[in-house]
């Protein structure tokens, strides 16, 4: 937005114009000098810094600077290289990369400290070819360069991280009292916060400098301990924190916070008078900030904010810059969903930017296309990528090759020859500049981290009509949003198993769920940190705006989109090759390049299964919506819901169903869910999309159907294939058919997306409510009758209070679900939107912990023995760990490779235990 054109310091209307220094080292004097004059306007400078995978903000960062009238920054990195992939990253989004001013600072990144510290000296995070350089190795030259442009003297130097967003002129408050009278001026966190700062008025040596550049020269002195293995330095508030406890007690050195690190604790810049307290700084000036205006606390959903106080300190909410770090201590969840996500920084943060609407279109980076059409061109896509990075192709996961076949030195079998045939005759997809070596290199080098800033343009998408029922229930139902998160829950499903990405809908801001506070004035604000209101800074009245659902499981953004994102991924495409429909459905007027028009899907739903609970959802029939989907419906870009219904399988009537009726369609599935037979990994840094890592990941999934047993397939031509080793019964490891037998689908998709999919809490959460209530009911059934060893349970824990009892049951019931392996950790059942505990999750393979085995150590919580075997004397010594390896994970094999063509599909296993 142009909030700024009136600001006595815009400056683009001078420096857009003015020739841009070119890219050089900072650490060079005359260097610094000369960029600093040539980028300052009226003494005043706006530093930022980014590495490779902080590009797209970096990018986000330039044009909202733009808009806002602002052209005098200075973007720092860590190299050359990665100025070389912001220029193309700007080329490839239309933007003229020859605006792009970049610098890098090679001192103190090659200070010979962070070969232990960090990647290694002189490490530039665009030119390794795998994984980034340590942020604190970028931050520490941040530091650095800030100090030695505060000493250049007539230099103001406003610092901003690059995930902030600007609703108003910054310097109408900090020129102006109370805070023009002082010379640094920052956010308070605990102490500080190191990503917004302004310095004003500084002078070599003095007070605020010595503060910015002493950051560094602690780091660098950090860095120059040996510490016995690779780690990181303290966090560079942490230091930043001393540096100021230094300055206010008058110069007493002070090193608490940084001496919390387990290597400088020890060494000798921790000494005996070190304060290991900073957080009770006292400041010599208070001042009283200004409260935001109304506009701007609509804005930013916020009620009044209560008086702050610090030394000068710039107001997170107030005018001007309103950092997003705003959500550090805060989390967004959907309609309903876990009160937590795994990076509320990364998650919270950008997902409150982007839906808000101050994250510009262009800097999106284009996702790599979801299926490279052949191995050839796949392999040719990753050595240019690789290339690129300076590295080396990828290769197929496992030893699958890339000729077609399944196992080295086997031919094909027939269900395997239609199997690539159904990949390869797939049309080809192409969609501009999706599939640029930098594309491919964003999302293997920084998806993984939740870094990576995809749009996926390329995906077809599955999305609900406003005017459906279920929507409109869900938007007015005063339910505290258990319709919105159904609704949601359905969507997501439903485009799963049709190989799409579900656009989630916004709502009306006044739907009665969506939680909202009075004003003094009488209105109301937006206090749902399970929504965001889109496009925030029109400040227009509740009942106007539209509130989007918060996604932050990283995982899940390869599933899901929110409309702004919808509307960007049509923009990026609208003068691009579209795919075409194929000849069979080219008498139909609907065209797959129609990208603003969706058309209308048929949802094929039965009644629900006799006995169903009351109030159940009409159940999706599969058979006949795959079917749908072989036809010209198929094709089209976006396919829209006029109503909704649950899915309902297993591993045999879903997953297995999927595989025999359409393997094109599976082989879509498979590609977008990164892999179905790993269920726990949520995150994969390389995704199938070669053919021959298709067919491998749809061998694992084939494998993980054997194992579930089923009594039969229904092949194409509906004829009933007999299995061999067909067996009604349970899986001798498990005691129940129906856990073992659970779709894989779903439980992939469970994992990737449980936040929006299941209960209102967290699904560790549940398991340490049920674990702790198991426990508690265990202890209350202790009497005269019971064992010796549990009436010693009893007598140690008879002086304890209730709220005693219940706390330490409550913390062995969280180390019990921390000590689980990953695949044996809580799950979340897409299907029915419910959170397993892991006994239930996987009986046979996890237990519940007893109260006998209370009070022994946390890697033998559990009875492992008989019923009669708690009435033992010493009982205690049965007690065991919570989980077993005998039981095999779906997908889990031997070490041993074989071929399997019971479905038609070649399967090559490897180690997973």
């Amino acid at each position: 937005m142009t909030c700024c054109a009136s600001s006595p310091f815009a400056s683009s209307h001078l420096l857009s114009t003015a020739p841009i220094p070119k890219t050089v080292d900072l650490a060079d004097p005359n260097a610094l000098e000369r960029v600093a004059r040539a980028r300052a306007y009226r003494g005043e400078l706006i530093l930022f810094s980014f590495d490779f995978c902080g590009i797209s903000e970096a990018l986000s960062l330039i044009i909202s600077l733009r808009r806002a009238s602002f052209e005098h920054f200075l973007p720092l990195t860590d190299g050359i290289e990665t100025c070389d992939a912001m220029r193309t990253a700007a080329r490839l989004r239309d933007l003229d990369d020859r605006t792009m001013p970049c610098y890098f600072s090679s001192w103190p990144r090659d200070h010979a400290g962070w070969k232990m510290w960090g990647h290694g000296p002189a490490c530039v995070s665009a030119a390794r070819p795998s994984h980034s350089c340590v942020l604190e190795q970028l931050w520490t030259s941040r530091y650095a360069v800030a100090g030695r442009l505060l000493a250049l003297g007539q230099i103001n130097l406003l610092h901003m991280d690059t995930d902030s967003a600007i609703l108003a002129d910054p310097y109408a408050v900090l020129k102006t009292a109370p805070l023009a009278a002082h010379n640094l001026i920052f956010v308070p966190e605990l102490p500080i916060n190191g990503g917004m700062w302004y310095a004003q008025n500084t002078t070599d040596g003095g007070p605020s400098q010595w503060i910015i550049a002493e950051v560094a020269r602690r780091t660098l002195q950090v860095i120059s301990l040996t510490p016995q293995r690779r780690m990181l330095p303290p966090f560079d508030q942490a230091m930043l924190g001393d540096v100021l406890y230094t300055a206010a007690d008058r110069g007493t050195v002070h090193w608490g916070a940084a001496c919390e690190h387990m290597v400088v604790r020890k060494s000798a810049l921790c000494t005996a008078n070190t304060s290991r307290n900073p957080r009770m700084m006292r400041w010599d000036v208070r001042h009283r900030v200004a409260p935001p205006t109304a506009a701007a606390r609509a804005a930013l959903k916020a009620p009044a904010p209560k008086s702050e106080y610090g030394r000068a300190r710039l107001p997170t909410r107030n005018k001007g810059i309103v950092p997003t770090a705003l959500f550090r201590s805060v989390e967004l969840r959907v309609p309903g969903t876990t009160h937590s996500s795994e990076d509320v920084d990364h998650g919270s943060k950008w997902e409150w930017q982007h839906l808000a609407g101050f994250w510009p279109a262009r800097a999106y980076t284009l996702a790599p296309l979801l299926a490279s059409t052949s191995g050839a061109s796949a392999t040719a896509t990753a050595a240019a990528a690789a290339a690129a990075a300076g590295g080396t192709a990828p290769r197929p996961p496992g030893t699958a090759p890339t000729d077609g076949g399944g196992v080295p030195g086997t031919a094909p079998s027939a269900g395997q020859a239609a199997l690539s045939q159904s990949i390869e005759s797939s049309p080809p997809v192409e969609f501009g500049t999706i599939g640029s070596p930098l594309s491919e290199r964003v999302e293997r080098h920084c998806r993984k981290r939740g870094r990576a800033r995809l749009l996926y343009a390329d995906r077809r998408v599955l999305s609900v009509s406003r005017k459906a029922l279920a929507y409109l229930h869900a938007e007015g139902a005063d339910d505290d949003g258990a319709a919105a998160r159904t609704l949601i829950r359905q969507l997501i499903v439903l485009a799963s198993v049709s190989g799409r990405m579900a656009v989630l809908p916004s709502f009306n801001c006044s739907a009665p769920w969506i939680q909202k506070v009075p004003r003094e004035d009488g209105s109301l604000v937006l206090a749902d940190l399970r929504v965001v209101i889109v496009d925030a800074a029109e400040g227009r009245p509740i009942h106007e705006q539209r509130c989007a659902p918060c996604n932050v499981q990283f995982a899940c953004r390869q599933h899901v989109l929110s409309e702004a994102q919808w509307r960007a991924a049509k923009e990026a495409t609208v003068t691009a090759t579209v795919p075409q429909p194929p000849s069979d459905a080219a008498h139909d007027g609907a065209s797959a390049g129609v990208l603003d028009s969706p058309t209308r899907l048929p949802l094929p739903l039965v009644a629900p299964e006799p006995g169903a609970v009351p109030g159940a959802h009409r159940v999706v029939h599969l058979l006949q919506l795959w079917a749908l989907l072989a036809t010209h419906l198929g094709t089209q870009r976006e396919l829209q819901l006029e109503e909704l219904g649950d899915v309902r399988g297993d591993a045999c009537s879903l997953d297995g169903e999927l595989l025999k009726q359409s393997a094109s369609l599976a082989a879509t599935v498979v590609r977008l869910h990164c892999g179905v037979a790993e269920a726990a990994l949520e995150l994969r840094s390389l995704c199938p999309r070669t053919d021959a890592e298709t067919r491998y990941a749809l061998g694992r999934w084939g494998q993980g159907i054997e194992e579930a047993r089923c009594p039969q397939y229904t092949t194409n031509e509906g004829q009933l294939l007999e299995r061999r080793d067909v067996r009604a019964a349970p899986h001798p490891m498990t005691h129940s058919a129906a856990a073992w037998r659970r779709s894989l689908l779903a439980a992939r998709l469970g994992v990737r997306c449980g936040d929006m999919l299941c209960s209102d809490r967290s699904c560790d959460v549940l398991a340490v409510e049920e674990c702790s209530h198991n426990l508690r009911r265990e202890l209350a059934g202790i009497d005269a009758n019971s064992s010796a060893a549990m009436q010693r349970v009893r007598s140690h824990l008879r002086h304890a209070s209730p709220a005693v009892v219940q706390e330490m049951v409550r913390e062995r019931c969280t180390v019990w679900i921390h000590r689980l392996p990953k695949d044996s950790r809580p799950r979340c059942d897409a299907l029915t939107g419910q959170c397993l505990a892991p006994p239930r999750a996987f009986p046979g393979r996890a237990t519940w912990p007893s109260a006998i085995c209370l009070e022994e150590p946390p890697a033998r919580m559990c009875f492992a023995g008989r019923p009669v075997d708690l009435k033992a004397e010493n009982a205690e010594r049965f007690c065991s760990k919570c989980y077993s390896r005998a039981d095999v994970a779906h997908g889990a094999r031997s070490s041993k490779s074989r071929h399997d063509t019971s479905l038609g599909l070649p399967v090559r296993i490897r180690v997973s235990v």
